[in-house]
């Protein structure tokens, strides 16, 4: 997979365009965790972090990448897919 290119410029502001699940209801209880975007991580337009998700500094989210609860995303790597899986250093 060429990933070359998909990292965007960063600009002095940050706008996001993805979902952020921080809660879901599983077994009728209701769960909820923070959700960590490290420094100049990227996430690709339309990606979906679901609650405890951890993005490490410098990470880039591939658009239409779904992050499961709970994953830790190592600092610097690329991440790609359905859940998402490390594609590249």
């Amino acid at each position: 997979m060429d990933l070359s290119g998909t990292r965007p410029r960063h600009w002095k502001s940050e706008v996001l365009s993805i979902s952020i699940q921080a809660h879901s209801f599983e077994d009728r209880i209701l769960k909820i965790d923070h959700v960590h975007i490290g420094s100049g991580a990227s996430l690709g337009h339309h990606a979906v972090l679901f609650y405890g998700a951890n993005i490490g500094d410098g990470a880039l989210v591939t658009p239409h990448s779904v992050i499961m609860k709970n994953e830790r995303l190592d600092a610097n790597a690329t991440y790609a897919g359905c859940p998402a899986e490390r594609v590249a250093d």
